[in-house]
């Protein structure tokens, strides 16, 4: 499977596909393409290096600098030619910026390895000769990322997902169980932030169930987690059975100025957990009852986890947001749903919260 992707989203890419590490195993080989005129050279490799990394975006670049003077002596360039060199300075450092579209190959029936291509023009350089230096890749997981916590297996690593604005959140730990049932939201709200912990967000609920789903769940000791015990926390959730089971979730919303936002918690750049209000987006605004497709809205939600005004039919009962209401996800006998129009002051023994703090 190819996919071509811009160079500084790289870590996305290796994350979605190997899963969250550590750090992984990065092997780069560097080859040097002379052309002349239009007849195409020689291919030779001029270098092979290899190193762990937890971020590959960077460390990438920074191996391919410190052979920045392998490259140059392997053209042939002279020392005077103050022109070529620095041309091949610039046009490296460019291609090194980000922007550019790079190759990315999965490898192995289970995807367990990547090979990254990436091609550099330098144009014409010494003796009416054309260069270009190609990077090849190849990029294994290493080890899992682990956390420092006390009772680790009662965690689950929620990678980090900075593609969704403002909803966006770095790596987080998220408790297997509910607690603090028979508890209004409010006075989950406040439980939970009195131990700098706080509640999923809508966003951060739909990713869980992605990963619970997914093949790579890790225990914050970097453990995995067994396909029967991500089906199990899976089934609790939104499995129809009895008795019933609720969550509570981090939305409520309110009216600002004659429109209808969205009120939720997020974790800034320092760390701190803040309230937000915005403007709920473009979402589906009508109850569906019977309901809407449970896979579509988790593939396909909006930044703010909702569900997409014109997402297909399905199981999932849905109630839409009204001002002043908060959101929970319910399961029982009879039905899964997504309510976003209950009262904060509701309360009972079968519903709690997942707790949820910053992954440190």
């Amino acid at each position: 499977m190819i996919e071509y992707v811009r160079f500084d989203k790289i870590n996305d890419t290796v994350r979605n596909i190997l899963g969250w590490k550590e750090d992984y195993n990065i092997i780069l080989t560097i080859k040097l393409i002379e052309n002349e005129g239009i007849i195409s050279g020689a291919i030779r490799t001029i270098s092979v290096k290899e190193i762990t990394s937890s971020n590959i975006f960077i460390d990438i670049k920074r191996l391919i600098l410190s052979e920045l003077n392998t490259i140059i002596d392997n053209i042939g360039i002279d020392v005077r030619n103050i022109y070529a060199l620095d041309s091949v300075e610039f046009e490296i450092a460019r291609f090194l910026e980000g922007s550019n579209q790079i190759e990315v190959i999965k490898r192995g029936v289970l995807g367990k390895s990547l090979f990254v291509k990436m091609e550099c023009l330098l144009g014409e350089l010494v003796r009416r000769k054309n260069f270009a230096v190609l990077f090849e890749v190849e990029i294994k997981g290493g080890k899992p990322f682990v956390a420092s916590v006390e009772d680790p297996k009662n965690w689950i690593i929620l990678p980090r997902n900075d593609k969704v604005g403002n909803s966006s959140y770095p790596s987080l730990l998220v408790s297997i169980k509910r607690e603090y049932s028979d508890k209004t939201w409010e006075e989950c709200q406040k439980l939970l932030h009195e131990n700098n912990e706080f509640m999923l967000t809508i966003r951060q609920f739909v990713d869980f169930l992605n990963l619970l789903k997914s093949e790579e769940v890790f225990y914050a000791d970097g453990e995995i987690v067994s396909k029967s015990v991500a089906v199990k926390i899976l089934n609790e959730i939104m499995k129809v059975k009895s008795p019933w089971r609720a969550e509570w979730l981090d939305a409520k919303f309110v009216d600002r100025k004659g429109k209808l936002c969205i009120d939720y918690h997020k974790i800034n750049d320092n760390g701190d957990i803040i309230e937000i209000i915005e403007p709920l987006q473009d979402c589906l605004m009508d109850n569906k009852l019977p309901g809407i497709s449970l896979d579509s809205w988790l593939e396909e939600a909006t930044d703010q986890g909702l569900p997409l005004k014109n997402i297909g039919n399905g199981n999932l009962y849905y109630w839409k947001p009204i001002i002043t209401a908060v959101s929970r996800f319910l399961a029982n006998s009879d039905r899964v749903s997504m309510n976003c129009n209950r009262d904060t002051s509701g309360s009972d023994s079968k519903q709690g919260v997942r707790r949820a703090k910053i992954m440190k």
